[in-house]
């Protein structure tokens, strides 16, 4: 009877059993894992569901790798991502999650949303086309979350969304980012 030989695969090296069953016990393992890991299927990431607006059910999934990213924000919070994930960023302005959305570093004191550039048109309203955030919309994390500006008449007023037919009844804006 021949005796068969089974051979392991490792990028391009063949090795025999004989030979795997020859090296340290360190190497045999990282081998089997290797091995294993390529005939797994692709696993989906885990995220966190993060509920945002109950009312109008609206709630971001933030990826493992995003958290794992923010360790000490979870330490910070005894460890429970749920509470470090709802938990006031270090900006003191933002939520984690927030942080999230827009693509800030959640754990800076300095990073913020903002309007970089508000430009107004000759007859004095806002060019709401030509507004540019920072963070640019482009590094958003959340696809379909966009930007609305609010106004009101006077401080202590009442917030509206700003359109073109509207926006000259405003004095004082602010920007809201609305998820998907």
């Amino acid at each position: 009877m021949k005796r068969l030989v089974e051979i392991v695969a490792f990028g391009m090296l063949l090795l025999t059993m004989e030979a795997v069953h020859a090296m340290p016990i360190g190497v045999r393992t990282l081998l089997h894992a290797h091995a294993v890991a390529r005939q797994l299927p692709e696993v989906q990431q885990q995220s966190w569901t993060v509920i945002l607006d109950a009312d109008n059910g609206k709630s971001v999934s933030v990826p493992q790798t995003w958290i794992a990213e923010h360790e000490n924000l979870v330490r910070n919070n005894g460890g429970n991502v749920s509470t470090a994930l709802r938990a006031t960023a270090a900006n003191g302005r933002l939520s984690v999650v927030e942080c999230y959305v827009i693509g800030l570093d959640p754990e800076s004191t300095t990073n913020d949303f903002k309007i970089t550039f508000f430009p107004m048109k000759a007859d004095g309203t806002p060019d709401l086309e030509n507004i540019v955030f920072d963070p640019p919309e482009a590094r958003w994390n959340v696809e379909g979350a966009r930007p609305v500006v609010k106004g009101a008449a006077s401080l202590g007023g009442e917030w509206q969304a700003v359109t073109e037919e509207n926006k000259a009844g405003f004095r004082f804006f602010k920007v809201e980012v609305v998820l998907p």
